[in-house]
């Protein structure tokens, strides 16, 4: 969970991510009440409610927050995987194969490459964020969602998570096409419509995609999704 919630925590902030060291293991301390802080009297009266972005109290709510986010994660992922809203979503994270369960469509996109396994992660920190949110799977929120995340994938001939990183954060490298700070947009969003009604720019500058098997299927597939197709 570290490469989900390390991710979410730093760009929620419009912060880049590094990589997760001890140094950083104070994230997922909490707060003790007892300081008095105002903002550790309101963690504690939220309990059990936790807002991945947010503190939570010390102690024993870390492992119940732990438990709850894998919960919502799977759940999230079974939500994919059974609603047909959502199937031409589920057909590219698997490379087109129809699948059952969340375990098969972890394991059907093993093959991919490193670049849409970045784009795909990114994918589930920003619907996970949202989720959280909001609690609903608004079928145009999570298109937008899912178009923002993949469009870097089809925008990069190659992609790494240092391209990854300034493009969560809302970074323009001059390559990408929405470049938008979507994770922190969530966090600070008072209603969900402000993510479904989210502008995107489904055309890409990439001139390499004609040449790219993966980038052409998936970019074509991309704007079907968005209905420009």
């Amino acid at each position: 969970m570290t490469y989900t919630f390390f991710p979410l925590w730093n760009w929620a902030k419009r912060e880049k991510c590094g990589n997760f060291t001890s140094a950083d293991i104070d994230i997922y301390k909490g707060i003790e009440e007892k300081y008095g802080y105002t903002y550790a009297r309101r963690a504690n009266k939220a309990m059990p409610y936790f807002q991945v972005t947010e503190p939570f109290i010390s102690g024993s709510d870390f492992f119940e927050m732990v438990d709850h986010y894998m919960l919502m994660l799977h759940n999230i992922k079974e939500e994919l995987v059974t609603n047909p809203a959502f199937h031409d979503i589920e057909l590219i994270l698997t490379n087109g194969k129809d699948v059952d369960s969340v375990e098969e469509l972890d394991n059907a996109y093993k093959s991919s490459s490193v670049g849409f396994k970045h784009a795909r992660n990114l994918f589930f920190c920003a619907l996970l964020c949202y989720y959280d949110r909001f609690h609903n799977f608004d079928v145009m929120a999570v298109k937008k969602l899912f178009t923002w995340s993949m469009m870097v994938r089809v925008d990069m001939q190659h992609l790494g998570f240092d391209t990854i990183n300034l493009y969560a954060t809302g970074e323009d490298n001059g390559k990408c096409s929405n470049p938008k700070p979507v994770i922190s947009m969530i966090t600070y969003a008072r209603r969900h419509t402000e993510i479904s009604g989210m502008r995107l720019n489904i055309i890409s500058g990439n001139k390499a995609i004609s040449k790219n098997k993966e980038l052409k299927g998936l970019y074509e597939n991309l704007r079907k999704i968005d209905g420009y197709e």
